[in-house]
């Protein structure tokens, strides 16, 4: 396997190429396919870096390899496979050993890459744009969207290839460090809550331009927490539940102040 190398403290292989690398990453999924994936964006991507390390015989076939990753966090793993690249033109990594690293960083990647991106600030961002625009009366909230999700996706995108190439396959054993996994799993928390939030406050506000009782308001509340009981028992034994135990338990906070006030 390839040893733990320390961090480069330069980009020998120039900043040109990697940001070649970078732009061409973004077109990572463009020819998706059931064989292999994302292998067609991976080699059109790597191209360059072998066109680079063997200047006589490129072979590109190799890189047409099966290949599936989270195409956002996926800038790392290009990056780091540039290093082991260069470890096998120096002779000190073997093509197989090359191959399961490889293997391993895209599954690594693709796993934190969904949680953190897909399920978690994709999420967040939508309930933000939707905050702004119902409840500011905002005409620009829709446009939140795509530039909260763009503010943290595309830096990841240019700027991974750097940070990968820099740590080699190291950066992988840092994603999984306790304090990245803590992280994720808050801010997965905290959206939680602010889809409860938002949640919450589009039902009080049905319930108090449909009805006008406060009777039907607690009883509604109650018939809630009966709910919320149900999905609690259930959500620890079936994670899955958690999100409707969340939403569920903080719209209940609210209906029951609205309903007492």
């Amino acid at each position: 396997m390839a040893p733990d190398l320390p961090p480069r403290a330069a980009f020998p292989i120039g900043r040109g190429l990697l940001w070649r690398v970078a732009l061409r990453g973004l077109f990572l999924e463009t020819s998706w396919n059931n064989q292999g994936k994302q292998n067609l964006g991976y080699a059109a991507a790597m191209a360059p870096v072998l066109r680079r390390l063997y200047p006589d015989n490129p072979d590109l076939r190799p890189l047409l390899a099966p290949f599936n990753t989270n195409p956002i966090m996926g800038a790392m793993v290009l990056g780091a496979a540039i290093r082991l690249e260069e470890q096998e033109r120096a002779g000190t990594l073997s093509p197989l050993d090359k191959a399961g690293l490889l293997a391993g960083m895209a599954s690594v990647t693709g796993a934190q890459g969904d949680q953190i991106f897909w399920n978690t600030w994709l999420p967040f961002s939508a309930l933000t744009a939707f905050f702004v625009t119902f409840w500011a009366k905002a005409p620009w909230g829709p446009f939140l969207l795509p530039l909260l999700f763009s503010a943290l996706a595309w830096p990841t995108r240019l700027w991974g290839v750097f940070w990968g190439y820099r740590l080699g396959h190291l950066v992988f054993k840092e994603r999984k460090s306790a304090a990245a996994l803590s992280f994720r799993r808050r801010f997965h928390f905290f959206t939680l809550f602010w889809a409860g939030f938002i949640a919450a406050l589009a039902l009080s506000r049905a319930f108090r331009e449909t009805s006008g009782s406060a009777a039907q308001d607690l009883g509604l509340s109650l018939g809630l927490f009966l709910f919320l009981a149900l999905a609690r028992f259930g959500a620890t034994r079936h994670p899955r539940l958690k999100f409707p135990f969340y939403l569920g338990t903080l719209a209940l906070i609210y209906l029951l102040f609205f309903s007492l006030a």
